[in-house]
C-alpha cells in the first residue's frame, strides 16, 4: 500500500511538471506570472518618521507685577530686536518700589559715570608714563649718536668734507672783504645789500661744512651737544611728572568700589524694567496677548516671542534603526497642510539615551529644515525620509518578488520556454520598492516573477490534489 502512494505521488509531480512547462510556454503564459528585467542602479534607503517643527529659541513673555497695562507697542508677527520695550504698565499703577527705583538709577548712573571717569584719568595716565619712557630712550639714543665711537667712516669721505670746509672758509673770507669794501654805503644801496646777502650764505655754508666735518670726526658741535641735552633732560622731567600723576590717581577707586556701583545701577535698572515688556532676543510676536487699560496679574502671559532664524524638527527613531542614524544625513521634509512641496533638511542631533514610549525603545533625533519660506510654521507636523543609506550602480530586485522560504529569500527566475527556478538570494540597501542583489545566480536582464505567490500557490494546489 505504501508503494502504491508513492508511485501515485511521484506520477502527480511528472504532472505538475509538465503542466507548468506547457503553461510558462504557451500562449497564456503572461495571464499566469508578471515578470519584470532585473536592471542595474543606484539605490537610497530611506528612514520613515513624522516630527513637529520648532524653532531655535521661543519663549512666553510674563508680567512681573500687578497692575494696568498702559501701551501695546507691538503687533503679531512683528519683528523685533533684543531690548526692544514691547508693552509697559501704567506709571499711575506702579508699586512705590517701582517708581523710586527710577530715582535710584538716575543717582546710580551718575555715580558709576563719575567712578569711570576716574578709571579713565588713571589708563591715560598710565599711557602718558609709557609715551615719557618711549620718549627718555629717544633722547638718549640722540644724545648717544654724537659719541665719536659711533661715527665711524671711510678717510675719503672725511678728506672730502675737510676740502669742502676749506674752501667754505676761503669764500666766506671772500664774501667778508667784498661786504667790508662796500659797508660805508647807504643800507639801502642795491650793491652793499647783495654783498650782504652773499657774506650770510657764505657763512652759513662755512658752518655746515664745518658741522659736517666735525660730525665725520666725531667732534659734534657744541649746539648739537647743548640741543641734545637739553632735549634728554625734558624728555626725564616729562617722566617723573608722568609717573607722579599716576601714582596720584592709580589708587583712586578700588575694583570692588566700581562693581558695587555698577551693581546698584543693575538692581535699580531690574526693578525699573518689572514695568516692561522687553523682548530677551531678536524675533518675530507670534502672539500677543496683553490689551490696554487691563488690570493683570503677576505671572500672566503678555505675549510669545520666537527665534525663527533656524527651524528644527523633532522626532523619535526605534532603538533598531537607530545606529543607521548619522549627522548630516539628508532628509526630505513634507507637510500635509503644504501640498505638493517637498524641503530639504539635515540630520543635526543624536540622542545617546533611548527612552520607552509605549513598550518601544526610542531615540530623539533632531532635523534642521535648511529650506524654509513663509508657509512653514512652527507646531506645524512635519513627514521626515531620512537617507540612511545608498548605493550606485547595483543589481537590483523588486520587493514583491522576494520571498521567505525555509528561512531564506528566494525570487523565482523566469528562463526561456522553461519553469520558473527558485533562487536563493542575499540582500543588502533596501528602499520602499527594490533591494540590492548581494549574492546570488542573478544577472540583469534575467525574468524575475512578479507574482510568486500564484506560482507557489499552484503548485501547492496541485501536490495535495
Amino acid at each position: 500500500m505504501k508503494t502504491q502512494r508513492s508511485a501515485w505521488f511521484l506520477l502527480i509531480n511528472l504532472l505538475l511538471a509538465a503542466a507548468l512547462l506547457a503553461g510558462c510556454s504557451g500562449g497564456n503564459n503572461s495571464l499566469m506570472f508578471q515578470t519584470e528585467a532585473l536592471q542595474t542602479g543606484d539605490l537610497t534607503a530611506n528612514l520613515v518618521a513624522n516630527g513637529k517643527v520648532r524653532p531655535s529659541r521661543a519663549q512666553d513673555l510674563i508680567w512681573k507685577l500687578e497692575g494696568e497695562i498702559g501701551e501695546v507697542l507691538v503687533d503679531n508677527m512683528e519683528e523685533v530686536r533684543e531690548g526692544q520695550k514691547l508693552a509697559e504698565l501704567k506709571a499711575s499703577s506702579l508699586p512705590s518700589q517701582v517708581i523710586s527705583a527710577r530715582a535710584e538709577l538716575l543717582q546710580a548712573e551718575k555715580d558709576l559715570e563719575s567712578l569711570k571717569n576716574n578709571s579713565a584719568r588713571v589708563e591715560q595716565a598710565a599711557l602718558d608714563v609709557l609715551n615719557a619712557e618711549d620718549a627718555v630712550k629717544d633722547a638718549e639714543r640722540k644724545r648717544n649718536t654724537l659719541s665719536p665711537e659711533k661715527r665711524k667712516v671711510g678717510q675719503a669721505f672725511i678728506d672730502g668734507a675737510r676740502a669742502d670746509y676749506l674752501m667754505a672758509e676761503e669764500n666766506l673770507k671772500q664774501a667778508e672783504t667784498a661786504f667790508n669794501d662796500l659797508s660805508s654805503l647807504p643800507e639801502e644801496n642795491l650793491a652793499r645789500v647783495a654783498a650782504l646777502k652773499s657774506l650770510a650764505v657764505a657763512r652759513q655754508q662755512r658752518d655746515a661744512a664745518l658741522a659736517q666735518l666735525n660730525y665725520l670726526l666725531g667732534h659734534p658741535s657744541e649746539l648739537e651737544i647743548a640741543t641734545a641735552e637739553t632735549e634728554l633732560a625734558l624728555a626725564k622731567a616729562r617722566l617723573a611728572e608722568a609717573q607722579r600723576t599716576y601714582e596720584d590717581v592709580k589708587n583712586g577707586v578700588p575694583e570692588n568700589e566700581l562693581a558695587a556701583a555698577q551693581a546698584r545701577v543693575d538692581v535699580a535698572q531690574a526693578t525699573l524694567n518689572q514695568a516692561f515688556i522687553l523682548a530677551p532676543f531678536d524675533g518675530r510676536i507670534t502672539y500677543v496677548s496683553a490689551r490696554s487699560g487691563e488690570r493683570i496679574q503677576p505671572g500672566e502671559l503678555a505675549a510669545h516671542i520666537e527665534d525663527a532664524t533656524h527651524l528644527y524638527i523633532d522626532t523619535e527613531i526605534s532603538e533598531i534603526d537607530i545606529n543607521r542614524m548619522k549627522l548630516g544625513q539628508p532628509v526630505a521634509v513634507t507637510f500635509d497642510a503644504i501640498y505638493g512641496k517637498e524641503y530639504a533638511g539635515k540630520v543635526t542631533a543624536i540622542g545617546g539615551s533611548g527612552q520607552n514610549n509605549q513598550g518601544v525603545v526610542v531615540f530623539p533625533v533632531t532635523v534642521e529644515l535648511l529650506e524654509r519660506d513663509e508657509a512653514v510654521k512652527s507646531g506645524m507636523t512635519a513627514a521626515l525620509s531620512i537617507q540612511v543609506d545608498s548605493v550606485n550602480d547595483v543589481l537590483m530586485v523588486p520587493n514583491r518578488a522576494v520571498r521567505m522560504v525555509d528561512g531564506k529569500r528566494v525570487v523565482y527566475i523566469q528562463p526561456a520556454g522553461g519553469v520558473p527556478q527558485k533562487v536563493e538570494i542575499v540582500l543588502g540597501v533596501s528602499s520602499e520598492t527594490y533591494s540590492q542583489v548581494l549574492e546570488g545566480e542573478l544577472k540583469a536582464g534575467d525574468l524575475v516573477v512578479m507574482n510568486p505567490d500564484l506560482l507557489i500557490g499552484q503548485m501547492n494546489g496541485m501536490t495535495v490534489q
